[in-house]
């Protein structure tokens, strides 16, 4: 989640019989809310007026997810922000693909690539063959 709008359009069309359903993530944004205001950018950052300075990320999101569209605006204004980031939506799966990959090809093609995304940003290397 990186925004507490819940307005973007894949709120709309993946907000139910997709597996995240939109009113329970809606309730779990109000517990991890308590009492802050809505538009902290701690807990959206989609609102910070200011990006720089971020660590770099890697944003993945499923095409059928209802927290897609804000996962992809916020690797957007990490670009423009100069921040290096690199996104990847994978087609034809659901939120939860990347924790089941004896389901879904893509999770395991996803998990490969965030370990890989996590060696190469701290810089491990694989070792030689002797």
């Amino acid at each position: 989640m990186t925004d507490t709008a819940r307005d973007a359009p894949s709120w709309r069309e993946y907000g139910t019989g997709y597996g995240l359903d939109a009113a329970a993530l809606a309730r779990f944004m109000d517990l991890y809310r308590g009492g802050a205001a809505p538009d902290d950018p701690r807990l959206a950052p989609l609102r910070s007026p200011d990006l720089r300075g971020v660590a770099p990320a890697t944003v993945i999101t499923a095409e059928y997810d209802i927290l897609r569209d804000e996962g992809e605006a916020y690797a957007r204004r990490l670009a423009e922000s100069g921040v290096p980031v690199e996104a990847r939506r994978y087609d034809g799966v659901v939120h939860s693909f990347f924790l089941l990959p004896e389901m879904f090809d893509a999770g395991a093609e996803a998990m490969a690539y965030a370990v890989a995304r996590l060696r190469t940003a701290f810089g491990f290397r694989e070792r030689e063959a002797s």
